[in-house]
């Protein structure tokens, strides 16, 4: 079942590591790794387990509105945004054409 919820700060790390993975995958293909490195930003240190890593992730994640989408006890999605401007979307790969971004967005516009 899916649902959509306010983030906390404990899915900073769940939610760093899929921002990780789709932004490399569906936005950064064309990148070598060393540039991949530089446009991830705290992004490309979303396995580690250093605290100022962590927190980094943590701080670019906070938005005045902020949603994930859970399936399964995981997050298959975010998005991130202020009132009427959408910031950042992105749904895990294995879970597109589910829908999952189309209700984040709906909660969203439900907010603004």
């Amino acid at each position: 079942m899916l649902t959509i919820r306010p983030y906390r700060e404990s899915d900073a790390e769940s939610v760093g590591r899929l921002i990780a993975d789709t932004y490399s995958e569906f936005n950064l293909s064309f990148a070598s790794s060393e540039e991949r490195a530089k446009l991830l930003g705290p992004f490309r240190h979303a396995w580690s387990v250093e605290p100022a890593h962590r927190e980094a992730i943590a701080q670019v994640i906070r938005a005045p509105l902020v949603f994930v989408a859970e399936e399964d006890g995981e997050i298959a999605g975010v998005l991130r945004g202020r009132k009427e401007r959408l910031a950042s979307l992105f749904i895990r790969g294995d879970r597109h054409r589910r829908g999952i971004g189309r209700r984040l967005v709906e909660q969203f516009e439900q907010e603004c």
